[in-house]
């Protein structure tokens, strides 16, 4: 399982200010990606190359510095 949550605690004002960030879109994007090259692959997402998965996600359109 590839998770990409965030865990925090805070007020309603805040957390509604937070929950539209793109921070979580860009990170469960990155998570998709390395599950599904793990599953190709048939390794764990852990033993992926970095290099690969973001080669994917540019190929997919993502900003990655």
């Amino acid at each position: 399982i590839v998770s990409s949550a965030r865990s925090l605690s805070v007020t309603q004002e805040v957390a509604s200010a937070i929950r539209v960030t793109p921070h979580p879109i860009a990170t469960g994007q990155v998570a998709g990606v390395a599950a599904g090259l793990a599953a190709q692959q048939g390794i764990t997402p852990a033993r992926l190359d970095p290099e690969e998965v973001r080669q994917k996600l540019r190929e997919q359109g993502a900003v990655v510095e």
